[in-house]
């Protein structure tokens, strides 16, 4: 509407008579590009209200439907920062590399995490691509470290801790290598190598641990972590059983949240898989932050130089902090709920809010915080600012909550038509589960 105002005052200044003779053809070349902006506007304006009052018939979750299916509609799900790729393609006939940006490459912040840290392989078109250098947000990474400071991570006991200083593990004792400093960064654009890249000596897909002539890379893993900064609650629901026991509390609102990768497990083309978790390793001379090789046959070098200093290597991880909305769910009363059943119920409202708000099953994540005397689950929307599909569960028609009845019937013909005991792919697992979804974890017949 502001636009459309800016051009008509536009046209209405060109209609007046300049007194200026031949010197007013720039003001109608004007009129007439203002001319031509103020039919589009206009039509932009005429959809948008024609959306709008049809939205304003339509309920929440058939808007999200619509918008999985519409390419026009806009996209309520589509918000968040992305991280730009340069590919370098060899090509197999003159075996020079090519360098290119194209958006189709690019990522969201969320995905960046699982597809473009440092080391992650990529496939595509049957070409494997590898992420070999990384570039830095700087006013993210400002963030994530005011937020998180640097961590002390003890390779030899497993211990990690906020770092303030120490040079030893406060647990174990030891010193020197098996001690470091990860420091969190915020990704800004990657490089992504054609695995047949040649640096130096090496090609790109050598950094991996067991990589060699015989095998190669198949898979790349990253280890998310997932922190919950802050909740702030708007509304609440207490689920009952059907004896009118109280079960759970669904409680909804805003929720802060900070997720990292520090480490990736790579899976190879022979079936096997590294026999412990890699660190993502930076180059830290000045201006370069290429991937270390890893390769057990070969020394831990910088892969874009070799002769880079060692001693300036440094461990990281990257990470992201944003606002969104979601769900904490905590048992009603103290022993209403096990650990198991609450990993159980949180699984089946996430299957659940994905079916009725019509969202692909990476829309919604989850984080649990298991504490002594305290259990928390968080179910929430992956996007920047939120998309709206949790809040679904509170939507009143003719006072009933009628979503959440969809919900949670869609969960208990999802959990009573499988023959599983605990719980299984074809009713209980999900992407991204905290817990790597591991059946012993489930327990969907005691919930």
């Amino acid at each position: 509407e502001e636009r459309r105002q800016e051009l008509s005052e536009i046209l209405a200044d060109s209609n007046q008579d300049t007194g200026f003779g031949d010197f007013s053809t720039n003001n109608n070349k004007e009129a007439d590009e203002a001319t031509r902006e103020l039919e589009t506007v206009r039509d932009e304006i005429k959809t948008v209200d024609e959306l709008l009052s049809e939205y304003n018939e339509m309920s929440l979750s058939n808007i999200h439907e619509r918008s999985v299916r519409s390419e026009y509609t806009p996209q309520l799900r589509a918000f968040g920062d992305s991280v730009a790729v340069t590919r370098y393609r060899r090509n197999p006939k003159t075996g020079k590399i090519n360098e290119d940006q194209e958006s189709s490459w690019d990522r969201d912040a969320a995905m960046a995490l699982r597809e473009l840290h440092p080391y992650a392989y990529n496939l595509k078109n049957k070409r494997g691509y590898i992420v070999t250098r990384v570039h830095e947000d700087t006013e993210s990474t400002k963030e994530l470290r005011t937020e998180l400071g640097t961590r002390l991570r003890c390779s030899n006991c497993g211990t990690e801790e906020e770092w303030r200083g120490q040079s030893a593990c406060p647990s174990c004792g030891a010193t020197g290598s098996s001690v470091d400093q990860v420091e969190p960064i915020a990704l800004k654009r990657v490089e992504l190598s054609d695995k047949e890249r040649k640096l130096g000596n090496r090609r790109a897909e050598d950094i991996y641990p067991l990589s060699s002539y015989h095998t190669s890379p198949r898979n790349t893993f990253a280890h998310i972590t997932t922190r919950v900064s802050e909740f702030e609650t708007e509304d609440s629901i207490i689920l009952t059983s059907s004896d009118g026991s109280q079960v759970a509390e669904l409680t909804h609102g805003g929720i802060e949240i900070t997720e990292t990768v520090d480490s990736f497990t790579t899976s190879y083309s022979d079936g096997q898989n590294d026999p412990k978790k890699q660190t993502l390793t930076l180059c830290g001379e000045r201006h370069c932050n290429s991937v270390v090789s890893k390769n057990t046959d070969d020394d831990p070098v910088c892969l874009r130089d070799p002769e880079h200093d060692k001693s300036k290597q440094r461990e990281v991880m990257i990470g992201r902090m944003f606002q969104t909305k979601g769900l904490r769910i905590t048992p009603a009363t103290s022993g209403a709920l096990t650990e198991r059943e609450l990993h159980t119920l949180s699984h089946g409202l996430r299957l659940a809010l994905q079916r009725i708000g019509g969202v692909e099953i990476r829309s919604l994540q989850e984080s649990f915080d298991y504490q002594e005397g305290q259990k928390e689950a968080f179910i929430f929307e992956g996007t920047v600012g939120g998309n709206g599909v949790t809040d679904l569960l509170y939507n009143v028609e003719n006072s009933e909550l009628v979503e959440l009845t969809d919900a949670l019937s869609v969960m208990e013909e999802n959990f009573s038509e499988c023959e599983c005991t605990s719980g299984c792919p074809e009713c209980v697992f999900q992407y991204g589960c905290d817990e790597d979804n591991k059946d012993y974890t489930f327990d969907k017949n005691g919930l």
